[in-house]
């Protein structure tokens, strides 16, 4: 008796597993990866609060790695990642870092509605539900952004554009994914207007900034600055900005990124910055502090930077 049953459970596990292995539904990939693995967690996560926003929508397996940044580009700081772009709003940068619609310029004009029960018509395109589903295990359109276009094949993949990421589903192995380049490619064709936090020396400036930075303890800086406005008007001006930056002298690792307004300070900081334990591997560890004004009106006004270092036996 037991081992007619016992080959009874046999056989229904061998139909299972064939019948899985030949099912030719859409695989959706929603498996994410919120901790980085190797390396420095800035070089990969990116500094705060972009590190923050990788981690909350998934890690390396959704965005990809950190690849450059920060740098202004118009009203905003941007972190790149390999997948998507993360900005923090100067106009408001209490919201934190949010995503950047990328795929903005790829817009096309609406399109009719195809009769279809496999699409879902949004903002004037129409949608395959399988990226809906996707979309809706990623936290809903709020994260996408809606579809900017209409589906394309790309060699073995037909993709979707959408505000902040790209869909794509591959029909040979009937997954689907974000683009995972499509954030190093909106960086390479908007480098140049992507501008660096450095002011030329020789730019005319109403602003000018005094600070000084120290060790606070072993992975902390102190960081104390006083930004003078000498224009026209009285007091700090509302449209104004502080962006601080610490970066590893060595390698150019950005460890920590901050955006405050100015004239709720009346133009003072008075932070400490963790940093993380410093590699000593070479015997002394050097950052590098900077600060730099930007007003709305005008842009980036000023930087100034200092450095901090420490030396181990």
């Amino acid at each position: 008796m037991k081992k007619g049953l016992f080959g009874i459970i046999i056989s229904v596990l061998l139909i299972l597993m064939t019948l899985t292995l030949f099912d030719g539904a859409p695989q959706v990939n929603t498996a994410v990866e919120p901790t980085p693995g190797g390396g420095s967690n800035a070089i990969v996560a990116g500094p705060p609060p972009f590190r923050a926003f990788w981690q909350m929508h998934g890690g390396e397996r959704i965005l990809g790695r950190y690849v450059a940044g920060p740098c202004l580009y118009g009203d905003a700081v941007l972190g790149i990642y390999a997948a998507a772009v993360a900005r923090i709003s100067l106009t408001y940068p209490e919201e934190g870092a949010r995503f950047y619609p990328i795929n903005q310029d790829r817009r096309e004009p609406p399109a009719p509605q195809v009769n279809d029960p496999a699409l879902l018509y949004r903002a004037g395109h129409n949608v395959p539900r399988l990226f809906v589903t996707f979309i809706k295990s990623l936290g809903g359109w709020a994260i996408v952004g809606n579809p900017v276009n209409e589906r394309y094949e790309d060699g073995a993949n037909f993709c979707q554009d959408f505000e902040n990421l790209t869909l794509c589903f591959n029909q040979h192995t009937r997954e689907v994914f974000i683009n995972p380049t499509r954030g190093e490619a909106f960086y390479a064709s908007h480098k140049a207007a992507c501008q660096p936090l450095q002011r030329a020396p020789s730019a005319a400036s109403n602003w000018h900034i005094q600070m000084t930075a120290d060790w606070a303890g072993d992975s902390v800086i102190q960081l104390k600055a006083t930004m003078f406005f000498a224009g026209a008007s009285q007091g700090v001006p509302a449209d104004s900005r502080a962006i601080v930056e610490v970066f590893s002298s060595r390698n150019g690792e950005v460890l920590w990124l901050n955006v405050r307004t100015l004239a709720e300070t009346n133009g003072v900081i008075d932070a400490q910055i963790p940093v993380g334990y410093p590699d000593v591997s070479q015997g002394m560890a050097r950052y590098v502090v900077r600060v730099c004004v930007w007003q709305q009106s005008d842009g980036l006004q000023a930087c100034e930077e200092t450095s901090v270092q420490r030396w181990y036996p």
